[in-house]
């Protein structure tokens, strides 16, 4: 993933209600932890870490 696509992942995040921190493109603790937070209400494995379907599921 690119810069722009966790930038574009944490302002979806931050849309839906979650904690991301700054939105910076990074994928620092805020980020991470928000990312589980929104994969235990999803009813997915809690990783903590974005992938193709996190991004799909947050469009």
């Amino acid at each position: 993933m690119r810069r722009g696509d966790i930038e574009a992942l944490q302002e979806r995040l931050r849309a839906q209600g979650y904690d991301v921190g700054k939105i910076d493109g990074l994928i620092g603790f805020a980020t991470r932890t928000a990312i589980g937070r929104w994969q235990a209400t999803s009813r997915r494995d809690e990783t903590c870490f974005p992938d193709l379907a996190l991004i799909q599921m947050t469009r």
